[in-house]
């Protein structure tokens, strides 16, 4: 599956069923996305902005993001 993080264009091959949250901090090194609580979803530290709404990634599989558009803390830039 092909989607964009942080502006640049990805391509994923692995387990659909993987959590985003996993694939963020195992295989692209992202970790302003925090585990703190997973797999329930009650803290929220690992948000993520998907397609302009924010998700929690330790719960959102890496199948629901096949063309999307990701963006972690480390995609904003500068303010």
């Amino acid at each position: 599956m092909e989607f964009t993080l942080n502006g640049q264009p990805k391509t994923y091959e692995g387990d659909p069923d993987l959590p985003l949250l996993t694939y963020l901090r195992e295989h692209e090194g992202i970790v302003s996305a925090k585990d703190g609580c997973a797999p329930q979803a009650a803290c929220g530290c690992c948000a993520v902005q998907l397609d302009d709404k924010a998700v929690l990634s330790c719960i959102t599989p890496m199948k629901k993001i096949a063309g999307s558009a990701i963006t972690t803390t480390e995609g904003l830039g500068e303010y």
